[in-house]
């Protein structure tokens, strides 16, 4: 399995596009639920130490304050001691909090949030995820990933928000659980407040007021705000969705009858598209790919922008480029095959030549730009 957690991985493969189409079925499903669970209780345990230097209190207050007025989840703090008076390790300790905080809030039909700000590395071989409040002079840190188990054992719904450095290290070798972070596993995270994914995550949670909105919707529109101009983010952030359950869904706590199972998703997507590539093993026909355009013309949801067959190429296996949203790729990421390239704002900006589609032809594939078909090349001379 590739490791969605870093920016790039081994290519593998998938085996015909019909395994290709169930990928990205899967995908779209996990990542626009149709029909999401309405929680009866959201509890968020927001968490940071008390030798901070980069001054995370007022961001962590403002979205405290929002996820109790706005969304009326409950909320916690649990401050770490990088010098602890009570007995024990940093490790020890915050598993205890952590503990606790579980057992008072596991229930069915609750989600609970956990959310981190401060310093963070992923160490030499990036399968580490430590935490620290300062990066002044030698400071006391906690291994996060020898901590999660505490908060995993629950049977509730559980969200990671982790603003630090090599953020995505949390996510190695995860449970069934969703993350949303401030940096891949080998990234630095920006130190500037005003810059951060807090802040983000704070003006978007602000403007929906407490509507609902889908995880990797968030990390869409995060996305797009950072591939158009007057960007507020340094750092790409990533998310890491579920492998098996939907994506969680934020909106605000309200009492409802038993009899209600489910809303539909508020159309909230982000504008941004991610440019992917997946390899199929052998060759594969013109047929073969218009059946592929044809499935995603017909069968990607109203909510989520259309998926798109941007090229193929043909090799020893074939090679088929296609853009999708951002918010569909949070759920493919890891799957076998498919690579992530790049954020684009576009589709293919080139037309292929319809007299020239053949696959083994001595030309190759003729490329001409948008609307130039027709137009001969301009004289230069006589």
């Amino acid at each position: 399995m590739a490791d969605a957690t870093r920016s790039g991985y081994r290519r593998s493969y998938q085996e015909d596009f019909k395994s290709a189409v169930n990928e990205i079925d899967t995908a779209v499903q996990r990542a626009i639920p149709q029909l999401y669970p309405v929680y009866d209780n959201v509890a968020v345990l927001m968490m940071s130490w008390d030798n901070d230097n980069i001054g995370v209190r007022p961001l962590e207050d403002k979205l405290a304050q929002i996820f109790t007025h706005d969304y009326n989840f409950t909320v916690e703090r649990h401050i770490i001691e990088a010098y602890p008076q009570i007995f024990g390790s940093l490790e020890s300790n915050l598993m205890r909090r952590l503990l606790e905080f579980g057992s008072r809030y596991d229930a069915p039909r609750t989600l609970l949030i956990y959310v981190y700000s401060g310093h963070a590395t992923s160490g030499v071989n990036y399968d580490q995820c430590n935490w620290f409040g300062s990066d002044v002079g030698t400071v006391p840190h906690i291994d996060w990933l020898a901590c999660r188990s505490a908060a995993d054992s629950v049977r509730s719904d559980v969200l990671y928000l982790f603003d630090c450095c090599c953020a995505a290290a949390a996510a190695i070798d995860k449970k069934d659980n969703e993350y949303l972070v401030a940096a891949a596993m080998e990234t630095i995270a920006s130190s500037n407040i005003i810059l951060s994914f807090t802040n983000r995550l704070i003006n978007i949670l602000q403007a929906q007021a407490g509507t609902a909105i889908a995880v990797p919707q968030i990390h869409a529109k995060m996305i797009a705000e950072m591939t158009a101009a007057n960007t507020l983010m340094e750092a790409t952030p990533i998310h890491v969705g579920a492998t098996t359950k939907p994506a969680i869904v934020l909106e605000r706590v309200v009492k409802v009858s038993n009899e209600v199972k489910g809303l539909r998703v508020a159309d909230t997507k982000g504008s941004g598209k991610v440019l992917v590539s997946v390899k199929i093993r052998g060759r594969a026909s013109i047929p073969n790919a218009q059946k592929f355009q044809h499935w995603l013309l017909s069968n990607v949801p109203e909510e989520v922008e259309s998926v798109k067959v941007e090229a193929m190429f043909q090799a020893n296996s074939c090679i088929v480029y296609f853009t999708l949203p951002i918010e569909v790729w949070g759920s493919l990421d890891g799957r076998e095959g498919f690579q992530f390239v790049d954020y684009v704002n576009s589709h293919n900006l080139w037309q292929p030549v319809p007299e020239d589609l053949g696959y083994g032809s001595s030309t190759g594939l003729s490329l001409r730009p948008w609307g130039s078909e027709n137009v001969p090349p301009p004289r230069t001379g006589k």
